[in-house]
């Protein structure tokens, strides 16, 4: 005999998990609007890529004002027509180099290449990373509007 869990009860089961997870819980707090980032956290009309300056100082200001996370994008390669390069660096990495950074505000991606990326879905990743990491997942490249 197979015993098989509803979806709602699956659901019920792994809420509060979720909600016990540090990037969870500082993005959604009960009754409080939170703001994040996205990085990389200086303009480059001029330029493709950003300078990249001082990031990690920005970043740990950003924490310490209670902004709710900061967010990369993974552009793994430079489109011309896109216009920029993302925050430059490996998105996995710098994610890791923040955690080192920062305390409590969560990190997330606001798009990535998972398949190229295979060591982000590794528990070690998270866990090395104070359970931080927030996962975003766009459904494909969308091409940017120009006016």
């Amino acid at each position: 005999m197979t015993v098989t869990r509803s979806s709602a009860s699956r659901q019920q089961a792994v809420a509060p998990t979720i909600a016990l997870h540090p990037g969870h819980q500082r993005l959604f707090a009960a009754d409080k609007l939170t703001i994040g980032l996205i990085l990389p956290l200086e303009t480059h009309p001029d330029t493709p890529a950003p300078s990249m300056r001082n990031h990690i100082a920005m970043a740990q200001k950003a924490d310490e004002y209670g902004i709710g996370a900061l967010w990369m994008r993974d552009v793994p390669f430079y489109d011309p027509s896109y216009g920029d390069v993302g925050q430059v660096f490996e998105p996995l990495i710098y994610i890791a180099t923040l955690a080192a950074a920062t305390r409590s505000i969560a990190l997330g991606t606001a798009g990535i290449v998972l398949p190229i990326r295979e060591h982000f879905a590794r528990p070690s990743f998270s866990r090395t990373n104070g359970a931080r990491p927030v996962v975003g997942r766009p459904p494909g490249r969308v091409s940017p509007v120009r006016h």
